[in-house]
């Protein structure tokens, strides 16, 4: 992932910071309880505070020393889509997989894109924000946004009468139209599977993306997507404040908002058994496909070769 500045998360606007576990669940539960029936929310665990929320297609970008505009990431899904088209990928007796199912093929298989995982459950969020043992003396971030009544849409459209857009690109068209209607509402746009493998089941994700903004706040821990507004609140009120001011539902359901939760290495210990003895998270529970147990396998193999600080527990 990306690397910003250690400030950014530490900056009392985009961050909470508790002290312990206790903390940790007031804060989770609060966020959830106070604003969940007025606005969906959705979390991403992060290992290292360092981390930026931004995707695998605008790092790459970056990588290569290429600005990461609207054009510059379109222009890369446009030819690792034709590239996967021509692979063979997508294409069976039942037709042309759209371009955002390719996309999410494409992510889930860790070819770059700008889709960013995220999960329903901030137990999963929080796990991987505690569980890569490479971050293990690091402080994580358990991020939470709050999206509003941002579109959700499948990687496979419903069956609705043909417009004129959806006839000259019959499988792009919803893609590229939702993205644009995101800097028009300020809402990011919500993808789901439509076919829903096991580890999507288990770890009940989804993905979140926009188009690129023209600029960006390089105060605030995200890059390539819309900026979020930053959320504060005290937990013992539960009084949610957006940019110091309070909300009302109805601001709620209209405003793309952001929170993250720093988690110390003593929190990441602690943690850490009580997700998976109380809430049956775990590498095994997170990855139940065979490509799963063959990472963990290869990663804990290399683990035992160099002596980490533990091994990584499957269970």
């Amino acid at each position: 992932m990306n690397e910003s500045p250690r400030s950014a998360w530490q900056n009392n606007r985009w961050a909470i910071h508790p002290e312990d576990v206790s903390s940790l669940w007031t804060h989770i539960g609060t966020l959830n309880m106070s604003t969940g029936h007025h606005t969906r929310i959705v979390w991403r665990g992060m290992a290292n505070e360092a981390f930026e929320v931004t995707s695998s297609l605008v790092r790459e970008l970056e990588k290569r020393g290429v600005r990461a505009t609207e054009d510059a990431v379109r222009s890369a899904e446009e030819a690792s889509i034709q590239n996967v088209r021509e692979w063979g990928i997508g294409t069976s007796e039942h037709g042309h997989a759209s371009d955002l199912h390719l996309l999410a093929m494409m992510q889930h298989h860790s070819v770059p894109t700008r889709l960013i995982d995220v999960t329903y459950n901030p137990l999963t969020a929080l796990w991987f924000a505690c569980s890569d043992i490479r971050h293990s003396l690091s402080t994580g971030v358990l991020v939470g946004f709050m999206v509003g009544s941002a579109q959700l849409i499948k990687t496979v459209p419903a069956a609705e009468p043909p417009t004129y857009g959806s006839m000259q690109d019959p499988y792009g068209f919803q893609y590229k139209h939702s993205l644009g209607q995101t800097l028009e509402t300020g809402l990011p746009l919500l993808v789901e599977p439509a076919v829903r493998d096991a580890r999507m089941v288990a770890q009940e994700g989804l993905f979140i993306t926009s188009a690129v903004p023209e600029s960006r706040n390089h105060d605030a821990p995200v890059a390539g997507i819309l900026q979020p507004k930053s959320m504060e609140y005290r937990a013992d009120l539960g009084k949610f404040l957006i940019e110091g001011k309070r909300t009302t539902p109805t601001m709620l359901r209209s405003v793309f908002a952001m929170v993250g939760f720093t988690i110390t290495p003593q929190i990441k210990n602690a943690i850490l058994p009580v997700l998976n003895g109380s809430f049956n998270r775990s590498y095994r529970t997170m990855y139940p496909d065979f490509s799963g147990f063959a990472t963990y396998e290869g990663t804990n193999h290399v683990s035992r070769q160099t002596g980490p600080e533990a091994p990584l527990n499957p269970n």
